[in-house]
Order: C-alpha cells, then sequence, then structure tokens
C-alpha cells in the first residue's frame, strides 16, 4: 500500500517521511492528510496541527474546516476548536464565505471569515 509523505519544492528535501495514507494539497500552509482511516492536519514542516481522529476533514479557507465524525458534520479551526458542534446532518459548500449546517432540528451558518456562526432566530 503505498503511503505518502512532504517534500520541501525547492530543495527536494522530506520535512514529513511517507507515513500517510493520503494528503491532500497545501493551502496556506496546511494540508488535509489520512492515516489509516482518519483525517487530520499537517504543516508545511509535517508536523501534525488536527490531530487524526475525524471521518472526514475539508479545508473551507481561513483557518475553517469541516468536520465529520459518525455521520454528523460541524466546523473545527486550526487549533482543532470546535466552532460548530459535530452534530448536523449535512452542510452546503462555502458560497460567499458562509456555509450552512442543517439537522432536523436545527440550522446553522458559519461565517469563515470571521469565523462566527450565525444562529436562526
Amino acid at each position: 500500500q503505498s503511503k505518502w509523505g512532504v517534500l520541501e519544492i525547492v530543495t527536494g528535501r522530506t520535512v514529513a517521511p511517507p507515513s500517510y495514507s493520503g494528503i491532500f494539497s497545501f493551502s496556506e500552509g496546511y494540508a488535509v492528510a489520512v492515516k489509516g482511516n482518519k483525517f487530520g492536519v499537517v504543516n508545511s514542516k509535517g508536523v501534525t496541527i488536527i490531530p487524526f481522529g475525524y471521518a472526514s476533514l475539508k479545508w473551507m479557507g481561513d483557518g475553517c474546516f469541516v468536520a465529520g465524525k459518525s455521520g454528523k458534520f460541524g466546523a473545527v479551526d486550526l487549533t482543532d476548536k470546535v466552532i460548530i458542534p459535530i452534530e448536523y446532518d449535512q452542510h452546503t459548500e462555502p458560497m460567499d464565505g458562509f456555509i450552512e449546517f442543517v439537522s432536523s432540528i436545527d440550522r446553522c451558518w458559519l461565517d469563515t471569515m470571521n469565523q462566527k456562526v450565525i444562529r436562526r432566530k
């Protein structure tokens, strides 16, 4: 089974040895990576920023990630602080800096630029 690592582009020096099952493109110095079947985030030096404990993680920009566990979704920041509890059934793709999270009983929006939560009144 193939493993992925991180190389410094200019020098070709190995920053993180091949230990990931997968790694996505870097954006703003961070990349979502996979170890086994768990998702986490590493920086360009190969340091784990968000621990590998999520069933899914998707970069949304501005230091925000949509995080999934047990079929539910929420949002976390680069410190792994929960911004939106991981209890929503679905989420939208970002539109104009906002992501909508929906469950059968609740709905809220995340302003990714300011990392603020807007609740339905």
